[in-house]
């Protein structure tokens, strides 16, 4: 599962409305509501602010020799 993927059901999975999670954001109800919807991408920028509010934490992951 990609990390969009993830971002997406969580904020579904949280029950906030998207009005709220850009409120608590700061992030564009457009912006959102297309990320949602799968139809717009997220910024890294976005996606970590995003993540804040959900309770996640997006961070590197290290790359395995060979990988």
């Amino acid at each position: 599962m990609t990390i969009e993927e993830q971002l997406r059901r969580a904020a579904i999975a949280s029950g906030a409305s998207i009005l709220n999670l850009c409120e608590r954001s700061g992030l564009r109800y457009n912006s959102l509501h297309g990320f949602i919807r799968g139809t717009k991408t997220l910024t890294m920028t976005s996606a970590n602010k995003l993540a804040k509010v959900l309770n996640l934490e997006l961070r590197p992951i290290k790359k395995r020799k060979g990988a």
